[in-house]
């Protein structure tokens, strides 16, 4: 089984449609933790092992299994979220948009 991504085109904004995630890809994903007042970012990565419904199965360099929503993946070798933040803030860019979605209980 296999679902598909969408990727904004750099120069239009166009949705345009990508490849489809498959099992076995390596992919990556940023992590947010919150430590007391502290936030902390880090890039987690990984493979595929199983698709369902928009939801990623990806077993990680350690062994462990985690969920991951495929929307929150990228490829090996695409730039991370915390990549284009940075390089959205060095154009000069002063309406940097930039989210971070924490866990509840977290």
């Amino acid at each position: 089984m296999k679902t598909q991504e969408s990727n904004e085109n750099a120069g239009d904004g166009s949705v345009v449609s990508d490849d489809l995630f498959c099992v076995g890809d390596r992919v990556h994903w940023m992590h947010t933790t919150r430590r007391g007042r502290a936030i902390e970012m880090g890039t987690r990565e990984g493979k595929i092992t199983s698709i369902f419904e928009g939801v990623i199965i990806v077993k990680m360099r350690n062994g462990r299994k985690v969920q991951v929503n495929a929307k929150n993946l990228r490829r090996e070798g695409e730039k991370t979220e915390v990549n284009d933040v940075f390089e959205a803030m060095s154009d000069g860019s002063q309406n940097v948009e930039f989210s971070v979605k924490m866990r509840p209980g977290v």
